[in-house]
């Protein structure tokens, strides 16, 4: 990480730094102090919500910090590529992530990583890449309509890659496929991000081969290798899902709508932070990270 080998950014050039705690979610972010409580807020609400969708079992709430950055400091922690990370210490769990708007809206980092958090505490962050990247991304779109709120809405980033006549990653690749060895294959990379998305999407907002997947993933995070995972809960061969999967793609997609009301009550007003304060959080930050796990 470039920050851990040089000076922190300045701080100075317009940007105001915000501190505020609702919940299990600790916020340190550059914008305004709206921002800053929305940040926690909707992340508390959308912890009720997915605990419906993807029935998570575990009683307690991840303790999340996250760190809503100006783009040149999230570089220095992430380096190039990546706006949004989700890493495990042993005091919590860490998002870093861009607050100049993702793909989706200003908030998609922080619901990318706090998915990341609840499914890390229920034990199913554990599995192949494509499904702890492409889940957390299929709610990092969560759109909120004042009480209701709309889950696994389509990315348009995605969709036009796949729209563009974009060849999928055949199955058999793709479903063992670490991105990490992709990473400076900018093309193939965001083939395989958009298939990634598309693939959860289908298996966690459509229930396409939901069964299967589910029995497929616990082998997964159980040792098995892919090819015996697969084989064991699929009745078909890699290439007949590369089909089936092609043609789900081309189709009208679900989205979840939920009853999502304001949790109210509670929480401390958002905080400015002095400009000594926020190089004393940064840098907090970057010691916390040399102990972080990147799951």
């Amino acid at each position: 990480m470039a920050l851990l080998l040089a000076p922190l950014v300045a701080v100075a050039g317009g940007d105001e730094f915000w501190s505020y705690s609702y919940r299990n979610v600790a916020v340190t972010a550059a914008g305004n102090s709206t921002y800053a409580v929305n940040l926690a807020r909707y992340c508390v609400r959308l912890d009720g919500m997915l605990r419906q969708i993807l029935g998570i079992r575990t009683p307690e709430h991840p303790q999340v910090h996250l760190y809503a950055l100006p783009p040149e400091q999230v570089r220095q922690f992430l380096g190039k590529g990546d706006w949004v990370s989700f890493r495990i210490t042993p005091i919590g769990d860490i998002v870093v992530m861009s607050n100049s708007g993702g793909p989706d809206s200003d908030y998609w980092g922080a619901y990318y990583g706090y998915t990341s958090a609840l499914l890390a505490s229920d034990g199913r962050l554990r599995g192949p890449d494509w499904y702890r990247l492409g889940l957390p991304l299929v709610f990092a779109s969560t759109k909120y309509h004042g009480d209701r709120a709309q889950l696994g809405t389509v990315r348009l980033k995605d969709a036009l890659t796949l729209g563009q006549g974009s060849a999928l990653i055949p199955m058999r690749r793709f479903l063992s496929l670490k991105r990490a060895t992709i990473f400076d294959d900018e093309a193939t990379r965001k083939v395989y991000d958009a298939e990634a998305w598309a693939l959860a999407h289908e298996v966690f907002v459509e229930g396409w081969h939901r069964a299967e997947f589910a029995k497929y993933l616990e082998l997964m995070r159980q040792g098995s290798d892919e090819p015996a995972a697969f084989g064991a809960s699929f009745n078909m061969t890699y290439e007949q899902l590369d089909k089936e999967l092609a043609y789900a793609i081309r189709q009208r997609p679900s989205v979840y709508t939920l009853h999502a009301p304001d949790p109210g009550g509670g929480g401390e007003a958002a905080r400015p932070l002095t400009v000594e304060e926020v190089k004393a959080q940064l840098a907090g930050l970057a010691a916390e990270l040399k102990g972080a796990t990147k799951p």
